[in-house]
């Protein structure tokens, strides 16, 4: 049996879910509204809401049926919600369901459905990842021959990189650079990984190159901070929006796109991006003395910009845009329909077609 539950961003970061039914008959009803929130004081309280009671009316739709606020009452009055042991049951199990969906998706924006089984597969892999006697999982992977290891880790893999690659396609039209992109790179940091060819990795986000005590004004921070694992070198990393401007829409001089002359100036929001990184790396080269970071070595640090998408420039900007980008020497820009066509590669390397063979089936444990 499966069972569906809906969530609807109401704000930045609050998702109402489904209403939880606790008691209900023909005439009267008592729920839970839910609501999913990213909780910046405490990560592991990001469920709350409020108990309802409602009536149906002639027309068959429940409304709510009266709004009592606790700081109204008189000195005599009082209220009384009492939940037998079956309501609290399904109130503290649909809380659970909705903690793990916060877990492993955070707070998604509009309308979406998660389809939660204990029969599927997805049942069976999350109920694994919080059982307790975990020894007892580990000795049962120690007795799978090694390749049977790749397989299982292939195909988490490939889930992980096709979930990536459709929210951020979802979202190709998302101006929300500090709510949406920022989150999303940090919780899948693999995937700004792959614009190097060394081994880099995620060091920290909204990293301070530089910061005045006393106010809050002066402060020098970048998105990301990669580093790589073996010479300890540094690099930033800025992201934008997929939607910004990235080539002005009226050609230099020249009327005409089709002609070989015709150029197009870069967006002031590219140049600003461009002097913003450029002053990261500078800042954090003047000040790299008195930060104490002895762990990070700046060698000819790398910077790097993730913005825009090409896909809506014509034949003429786009070329445009690669004689500015390739003449750039302190930065280096990655556009979002490149790092999808990264993830679409490996995709493609991991794909189920190009390792799905007579022997690998026959080797697979379940």
């Amino acid at each position: 049996m499966t069972e569906i539950i809906k969530t609807t961003s109401i704000a930045k970061w609050v998702a109402q879910a489904d209403d939880i039914i606790l008691r209900s008959n023909s005439n009267t009803r008592l729920l839970f509204r839910p609501l999913i929130c990213d909780n910046l004081q405490d990560s592991g309280a990001n469920i709350t809401g409020c108990f309802i009671v409602q009536k149906k009316w002639r027309n068959d739709n429940w409304e709510e049926y009266k709004d009592i606020a606790i700081s109204d009452l008189k000195k005599w009055e009082w209220l009384k919600l009492e939940l037998h042991s079956k309501e609290i049951l399904t109130l503290l199990d649909s809380f659970e369901k909705l903690k793990q969906i916060y877990s492993q998706y955070w707070v998604r924006y509009w309308e979406t459905e998660f389809h939660i089984s204990d029969q599927n597969i997805d049942g069976i892999l999350e109920k694994l990842s919080v059982f307790e006697d975990k020894w007892l999982i580990l000795d049962a992977l120690s007795r799978l021959d090694i390749s049977q290891l790749e397989n299982i880790e292939s195909l988490v893999s490939i889930n992980r990189f096709k979930r990536s690659k459709e929210e951020m396609e979802r979202n190709m039209e998302n101006s929300d650079e500090k709510w949406f992109w920022q989150p999303l790179f940090k919780r899948e940091a693999w995937i700004l990984s792959q614009i190097f060819s060394a081994p880099f990795v995620f060091v920290d986000d909204e990293f301070f190159v530089w910061w005045k005590r006393g106010n809050n004004q002066g402060w020098v921070f970048t998105d990301y901070l990669f580093q790589n694992s073996i010479t300890k070198n540094i690099a930033f990393i800025e992201v934008k929006t997929p939607i910004a401007e990235l080539v002005r829409k009226t050609t230099y001089r020249w009327k005409k796109d089709t002609d070989n002359n015709a150029v197009y100036a870069v967006s002031d929001e590219l140049s600003w991006a461009i002097n913003q990184l450029l002053n990261q790396k500078k800042t954090f080269l003047q000040k790299q003395d008195s930060l104490e970071e002895s762990d990070k070595f700046t060698y000819n640090t790398r910077c790097i910009l993730i913005s825009w998408d090409t896909n809506s420039l014509t034949e003429w900007q786009l070329k445009s845009f690669e004689l500015y980008r390739s003449s750039l020497k302190d930065v280096e820009i990655i556009t979002f329909n490149e790092l999808l066509k990264k993830i679409q590669n490996l995709l493609e390397l991991f794909s189920w077609e190009s390792w799905k063979t007579e022997e690998f089936i026959e080797d697979i444990p379940f």
